[in-house]
């Protein structure tokens, strides 16, 4: 499976959910913080492992 930061943002969303957080709703100010929070993280993981991908011994990118 390749590497989606919007598959890897609903796992975070799962995983929040699932440990009791409150994803889906919104906050005073009307933004739903944590989606906003897993979004973040998920575009910073996938971001960074692009980046530091292994390379063969050609050069080429792996992922």
């Amino acid at each position: 499976m390749a590497l989606s930061k919007e598959r890897l943002r609903d796992r975070i969303v799962e995983e929040l959910r699932s440990q009791g957080f409150g994803v889906g709703e919104l906050g005073r100010d009307g933004i739903n913080w944590l989606y906003r929070f897993a979004t973040a993280v998920a575009n910073a993981m996938v971001d960074e492992i692009q980046q530091n991908a292994e390379t063969s011994e050609d050069h080429e990118r792996i992922l």
